[in-house]
């Protein structure tokens, strides 16, 4: 779960090479990381802050919910009392968070500002096409989310009720989503041999980034995007052809 800082000179991943899990950073220029969190309970899903002073991050602790730490001197602040994989806004000021992980039945999204403060449901509309569909999809009908760069918006991709592959993008404070074109051939594939699931956005609004499987095979892909349109350009392209596993994307701020 690797988050690049906005310079490009540091990861925070997690890691349970101390006994629990909890938050390291590693510098590119550093023999080795150094540990950044370091409570009994779970700590994971790192997301750092476009200034490159704090990490949000999921933990166990005290029940559960979003915390951020500060990557100077490791003091910690508590955000929520619940909530998953925060991601936050291109602008530092709001934190997108998912209200669930499981993989059946509705799901819910939330914005919480970077003090913790005016949290709120946002696209719950939106949502409802993709989780109230046929049961058939099972955990096909769970939302992936993630920030358009444009920090106002959010870009939804999922299944909707007929089984056809749909990718919106909404604002924040609602208003009618903009549906990507796909092509009848790249839904064909999506139906038949090619499963895309978490993505997150180039910052030139170009590219999409997806974990995708195939063959029983889980590899990176790219899908090219028409940024005034939102339109998908040609087919998904494969990125890296290991026969094991790769996921857990995160994409330089430079986009290199």
């Amino acid at each position: 779960e690797p988050s690049w800082s906005p310079d490009g000179s540091t990861l925070v991943f997690a890691s349970d090479a101390s006994g629990s899990s909890d938050l390291w950073i590693q510098s590119l220029g550093e023999a080795r990381p150094r540990q950044l969190t370091r409570d009994p309970a779970a700590d994971a899903q790192p997301s750092f802050s476009p200034d490159g002073e704090w990490i949000a991050f999921r933990s166990e602790r005290a029940g559960g919910g979003l915390f951020k730490v500060r990557v100077r001197d490791g003091s910690e602040e508590r955000l929520t009392t619940f909530g998953f994989h925060p991601q936050w806004s291109p602008a530092g000021d709001l934190i997108l968070f998912s209200g669930s992980t499981v993989r059946t039945g509705p799901r819910k999204l939330y914005v919480v500002r970077a003090d913790g403060s005016n949290q709120r449901e946002i696209a719950g509309e939106a949502i409802g096409r993709f989780t109230s569909g046929s049961a058939t999809f099972g955990w096909l009908n769970s939302v992936r989310a993630a920030w358009h760069p444009d920090g106002r918006r959010i870009s939804l991709w999922g299944r909707e009720g007929d089984g056809a592959w749909s990718f919106e993008t909404i604002g924040i404070e609602g208003g009618t989503p903009v549906r990507s074109t796909i092509s009848d051939e790249t839904q064909e594939q999506l139906r038949t041999e090619l499963t895309l699931r978490r993505f997150v956005w180039a910052g030139t609004r170009r590219f999409l980034y997806f974990e995708g499987e195939r063959d029983q095979a889980k590899n990176i892909w790219r899908v090219a995007i028409d940024p005034s349109t939102l339109e998908w350009k040609g087919e998904p392209e494969r990125l890296t052809t290991s026969a094991g596993e790769d996921g857990d994307i995160a994409l330089s701020a430079d986009g290199r």
